[in-house]
């Protein structure tokens, strides 16, 4: 399962990140495009951090630092597509809209409250070009994870990427590898300095590899 923490911009903990391959989320509102030779790079939109104080999301922001993005030396794996945050079925239709915007990158849907397996099979049908489902939801933790194994399992029937966002400790990276996410990402080590904690749960994942073989 890859790693993502979000980039505050500090370069030490950056070149840790590199040297440890962890990958860097950033977006229009956090995160520095310089110097980053050698960053495995996912864009998130910004929607959530725009909800959460009440602010209106910028699309011409996230857009410029999409192209910018894709211009730097990151290496860029994937973006997710604008949503609307805990906006239910309004947000594949919006995340309809804005796809064909963003047809030359790997391009994440977001996923959340009130949005069934069933509806994004049909989104999927419509708009087949996504690379992986981003597992979101908001504040709302316990629809993340009672749903997690049924968006795993839809993905990869699809042969695309699960990702869950706003995981950041070795109990949530734990629960995350057991559904078979591919890819996590949460701000709380970058921000705390606490980045060990990923080789903590490296370690806990080798060890518990040795005793089933």
């Amino acid at each position: 399962m890859n790693i993502f923490v979000s980039d505050s911009g500090n370069l030490d903990r950056r070149k840790w990140c590199i040297d440890h391959n962890v990958g860097s989320l950033m977006s229009p509102e956090y995160g520095t495009l310089s110097n980053v030779a050698g960053v495995v790079l996912m864009v998130d939109n910004g929607a959530y951090g725009a909800w959460s104080r009440g602010a209106v999301w910028n699309e011409s922001a996230f857009y410029r630092f999409v192209d910018r993005a894709a211009g730097s030396l990151a290496d860029l794996v994937g973006v997710v597509c604008s949503d609307i945050v805990c906006g239910g079925l309004s947000s594949l239709i919006h995340s309809g809209e804005h796809i064909k915007n963003l047809s030359d990158f790997p391009v994440y849907l977001a996923v959340q409250p009130g949005i069934m397996p069933s509806d994004v099979v049909t989104h999927l049908k419509k708009y087949p070009d996504y690379a992986g489902l981003f597992v979101g939801g908001g504040d709302n933790v316990s629809w993340k994870w009672r749903m997690l194994s049924s968006w795993v399992d839809l993905a990869h029937k699809r042969n695309l990427k699960c990702h869950v966002g706003r995981v950041g400790n070795v109990r949530g990276y734990m629960a995350a590898a057991a559904c078979g996410v591919d890819s996590v990402d949460g701000s709380n080590l970058m921000r705390n300095d606490r980045l060990g904690e990923i080789e903590r749960y490296r370690r806990m994942q080798e060890q518990q590899k040795n005793l089933i073989n």
